[in-house]
């Protein structure tokens, strides 16, 4: 049983504006904190079919994005239907909570996400028009490679 969490970060696209993207970073619960976790209480949030799916992904050490987005929905939907701020945060945005909400959102939902096994959620924006520097850019110089060396 794996007793370290993992990370994952990816990035999503914002289909409006091209060029941008929001850049998300997650710690998840690990393998065995998960299972000690729930086998003391039962998990209010998660059915049993996503506590085994979460399972499996953290004895693998992967976690799909598609899953983890289930994860983040279940545990935002339990915050907005179980606490004030939540339902303020869901109405503030016109009921469309979205990823750019949630990286301003309070830190109510924490224990949400925590009873969900995600340990840490950041969100960041990231722009390709902030700088001149494409992805396949080579980062080694080849005319200076035939220099002498420093």
């Amino acid at each position: 049983m794996k007793n370290k969490p993992t990370t994952k970060r990816f990035a999503i696209q914002r289909s409006w504006e091209p060029g941008t993207a929001a850049i998300v970073s997650f710690t998840l619960e690990s393998e065995q904190a998960f299972s000690r976790r729930n086998a003391q209480k039962a998990n209010p949030y998660l059915s049993d079919a996503m506590q085994a799916q979460f399972l499996a992904s953290a004895a693998a050490g992967r976690f799909k994005v598609a899953f983890l987005r289930d994860l983040v929905i279940t545990a935002l939907t339990a915050w907005a239907k179980n606490t004030t701020e939540g339902a303020e945060a869901f109405r503030d945005a016109s009921e469309d909570f979205n990823i750019g909400d949630l990286s301003i959102a309070d830190e109510s939902n924490t224990p949400f996400l925590a009873e969900c096994g995600i340990l840490s959620l950041e969100i960041e924006t990231a722009s390709a028009e902030d700088g001149d520097w494409e992805y396949d850019r080579v980062l080694i110089d080849s005319a200076e490679l035939e220099t002498e060396p420093a």
